[in-house]
């Protein structure tokens, strides 16, 4: 029987704060800190973000702040606003020596650097011959960052190879040099596999979720006032394959659905799905069928999730596995995605509750499920968060 290490110091590093999680980044990033600090682990993080891009009770105790003048986004004379995590990362290893000393200021032991995605293992490792020659490096790696990026710059109908380029080199980089990996989905494990060297250690995880509570009936006295008593829910971040290609699965008109049903939306994609359902001819009759509740509460949240009678995930590209399809499947409603949307859960479609759909029959799926009673007994319990972070609490041990 291994024994563990009982009392550890990690540094976790990102490029974004997560204190107050609004996209699925974040809430992973917050749910495995909490998780770890709570079972032994004195885990402190840093996240070098971008000023006034995030409200102050998101950002950490020791979180760093980007110049404010936009001089560090320029990369190789250009300004890359749709690549600034990656920018973020080469800034911090160009000035790792007075990082450095802010780390230093903050720690006086580190036993593992935990970092999220790959942009600033360059600086953990500087981090580790500088200072902490023990410590161990783990990387989170929830996408095949050049492929997404790629996949970003093309909707924006961009291209930039030899930044897709460079991103790759510092992805696998990363994924050679790392003790232990975290990953999210199968197509990320396949990928690392061929890469990694034969010490770093793979270790999967998935994206999961909390049990759905009982309605709260102060947000359900609220929420009656504007929803109807059957609707379609769709929820995520402004991440650009969460609004790209919605049109193509839920069309450019909303006919199909009753007028006494609803597409309701919540989240940072808000915004964006009202643009691209009232582009054209059609916004008047879409916004009789739009509800846009913007930014809500986890309370608000559960909610939706108690009282929906579809999720919709349209989504349009991605890697790694969608924390949005585990609340779904979660939920108490029946699920209706794409190929993408279900990445990694497709072991969970079944013609009950869960539903794969192509475009020609996206709609026709809904439509036929709105007649339908709802009533599900299973509680995939596998795919709770107390299940998968006791994945990632273990891994670490086992690494030190």
């Amino acid at each position: 029987m291994a024994i563990f290490k009982k009392n550890i110091d990690g540094l976790l590093l990102s490029t974004f704060p997560f204190m107050l999680p609004r996209h699925g980044g974040q809430v992973r990033l917050k749910k495995t800190y909490d998780y770890l600090n709570k079972n032994g682990h004195n885990l402190k993080s840093i996240a070098f973000f971008e000023q006034n891009a995030y409200p102050r009770a998101c950002i950490g105790k020791f979180d760093i702040p980007m110049p404010l003048n936009d001089s560090w986004q320029i990369y190789k004379g250009h300004q890359q606003p749709l690549a600034n995590d990656f920018i973020t990362g080469e800034y911090v290893f160009k000035n790792k020596d007075y990082f450095l000393k802010q780390v230093q200021k903050r720690f006086s032991n580190i036993d593992y650097i935990y970092v999220e995605h790959p942009w600033l293992y360059k600086f953990a490792n500087f981090i580790k011959e500088e200072k902490f020659h023990s410590l161990k490096i783990i990387l989170g790696y929830p996408n095949i960052e050049y492929k997404l990026k790629r996949e970003i710059l093309k909707s924006f109908s961009i291209q930039q190879e030899d930044l897709i380029d460079d991103i790759k080199k510092i992805e696998i980089h990363a994924i050679k040099n790392s003790d232990l990996i975290f990953l999210v989905s199968k197509t990320e494990m396949s990928f690392c596999q061929v890469i990694k060297s034969p010490n770093t250690k793979l270790a999967y995880s998935k994206n999961g979720f909390d049990p759905l509570s009982d309605v709260e009936n102060k947000s359900y006295q609220k929420l009656k006032k504007i929803l109807p008593k059957k609707f379609i829910f769709y929820f995520g971040s402004g991440h650009p394959p969460n609004f790209t290609h919605i049109n193509e699965y839920l069309g450019d008109i909303l006919a199909y659905l009753p007028p006494d049903v609803k597409l309701v939306i919540a989240g940072g994609v808000s915004q964006h799905v009202y643009s691209a359902f009232t582009k054209d001819e059609n916004f008047m009759f879409n916004q009789s069928r739009l509800i846009l509740l913007d930014e809500i509460s986890d309370c608000d949240l559960n909610t939706l999730l108690n009282l929906a009678h579809i999720i919709v995930l349209p989504i349009g590209y991605g890697g790694g596995s969608a924390l949005k399809t585990a609340q779904a499947i979660g939920s108490k409603c029946f699920v209706v995605s794409n190929n993408i949307g279900l990445r990694d859960f497709e072991e969970y479609i079944d013609n009950r509750k869960i539903y794969l759909c192509k475009k020609n029959n996206f709609k026709e799926t809904i439509v036929k499920l709105l007649e339908k009673r709802k009533s599900f007994k299973k509680n995939y319990s596998e795919l709770t968060w107390e299940f998968q972070l006791k994945i990632i609490d273990h891994e670490i041990r086992g690494i030190l």
